[in-house]
């Protein structure tokens, strides 16, 4: 799966809260990003991507959330 030059952009972008592009080819990001519709680009493997943003949007595992949503200060 490739972002490619973005061409298809215009139409996500009406559909989308955030845009993001990922591609192999840091030129196909460079075309992408002369469009000027991405919230974000990035040059990578998109497992690769994806993953990492997953790991980003986890929540710690170490966290003890019932303290957390209980705390009454």
């Amino acid at each position: 799966l490739g972002w490619g030059t973005g061409r298809a952009a215009r139409v996500f972008r009406r559909m989308a809260g955030r845009l993001e592009g990922v591609d192999l080819s840091a030129r196909m990001i460079d075309r992408g990003r002369a469009r000027v519709l991405y919230d974000a680009l990035a040059v990578d493997e998109i497992g690769r991507f994806l993953a990492r943003k997953q790991q980003a949007t986890s929540p710690p595992k170490n966290v003890d959330w019932e303290k957390v949503t209980n705390w009454r200060g």
